[in-house]
C-alpha cells in the first residue's frame, strides 16, 4: 500500500444539507445534561451518511469507496480536528455542508500501518458561514500495538472538571449523531475483532465536553478556535478529567484519564464578543 492508491480521491468532494432543529440543540444539551442554551459541537450532529442497512460494513459504517476512500485496514478511529468558529450556531435553519478531501497520506510506524485521511468541512447557512472544520481520520491494521501516551500533571491547569463515562451516554451520543461504528455500543465486536477491553467513548463527544467545558469559564469571550488530537482510547466506565489554562486570549485545554494519561491534547483561541 502507498499514497499513490489514494491519490485521485484527494479532491474529491460532497455537499450535504439539513435543518438544525430544537430537538438536536435539546439532544446534545440532554447528552452533556446542560439544562438549556446552545452547546458548541452541533455541527457534528448534523448531515450524517444515513444508509440503508444492506449498504454498512463490517464495523458498523457505511462502506468505504464512496466520498471516502475505499482504504482496506480495518480499524478506523477519529484522529483529530480543527475548528473554526466563525459565527452563531443557525438554529432552525438549512445547514449547508460543503466538503473535501484534502489529503490521504500512508505511515508505517511502532503501531503498524496507518492511514490518514484529512477532510475539510465548510459549514453555512443563507450565505452566513458557520463553521471551517479539518477532520482527521486515521484507518490502521489489527497489526501493532497501542501507543501509551504521556502523563499530564493536573496541577498545571487552573480548570478542571471529572466526567463519568458510560453505556446510556454513549448510546444516546450514538443516536444522535447516527454512529453505527460499533465499537461504541457492541461489546463482543470491539473486544473479539478489534481487540480492546471494553467499548470505546467517541473522541468527538469528549472533544463536545471540552469545548463546552472550556466556553464555560468564558465571561465577555466567545470560543473561536478549538484544536484537539486524540492519543489514545478511552474505555467506557473510566471517568475522565477536563483540564485547562489560559494565557490571555489563548487556551491549553487536554483530557485525562483515571491514570493521568493524555487521551486529548487541544488548545483553543478567544476573542471578546
Amino acid at each position: 500500500m502507498n499514497d499513490a492508491n489514494y491519490s485521485a480521491w484527494i479532491g474529491k468532494r460532497e455537499t450535504r444539507r439539513e435543518r438544525l432543529n430544537e430537538a438536536m440543540i435539546d439532544g446534545l444539551n440532554a447528552v452533556l445534561d446542560r439544562d438549556s442554551g446552545t452547546p458548541l459541537g452541533l455541527h457534528w450532529l448534523l448531515c450524517a451518511d444515513r444508509r440503508r442497512a444492506s449498504e454498512l460494513g463490517p464495523d458498523g459504517h457505511p462502506r468505504r469507496g464512496d466520498f471516502l476512500p475505499p482504504v482496506t485496514l480495518p480499524r478506523r478511529m477519529w484522529a483529530a480536528g480543527s475548528i473554526r468558529l466563525l459565527a452563531q450556531a443557525p438554529a432552525d435553519k438549512i445547514v449547508i455542508r460543503d466538503s473535501v478531501i484534502a489529503d490521504i497520506s500512508h505511515k508505517q510506524g511502532r503501531s503498524g500501518q496507518l492511514v490518514f485521511v484529512k477532510v475539510d468541512h465548510r459549514y453555512h447557512a443563507e450565505g452566513m458561514a458557520w463553521i471551517d472544520e479539518r477532520h482527521t481520520i486515521v484507518y490502521r491494521g489489527a497489526e501493532g500495538t497501542q501507543l501509551m501516551p504521556p502523563t499530564i500533571d493536573a496541577t498545571e491547569f487552573d480548570w478542571r472538571m471529572d466526567i463519568a463515562t458510560d453505556e446510556v451516554t454513549l448510546f444516546r451520543y450514538s443516536a444522535l449523531t447516527f454512529n453505527s461504528h460499533r465499537i461504541h455500543y457492541d461489546q463482543r465486536y470491539v473486544r473479539e475483532v478489534e481487540g480492546y477491553p471494553n467499548l470505546i467513548v467517541h473522541g468527538p463527544l469528549m472533544a463536545t465536553w471540552l469545548m463546552n467545558f472550556a466556553r464555560d469559564q468564558l465571561t465577555d469571550e466567545s470560543l473561536v478556535e478549538f484544536d484537539f488530537k486524540v492519543g489514545a482510547p478511552v474505555f467506557v466506565g473510566e471517568t475522565i478529567t477536563l483540564l485547562g489554562r489560559r494565557n490571555d486570549e489563548q487556551l491549553t485545554l487536554a483530557v485525562a484519564s483515571e491514570n493521568k494519561r493524555q487521551i486529548i491534547s487541544a488548545s483553543g483561541r478567544t476573542a471578546t464578543t
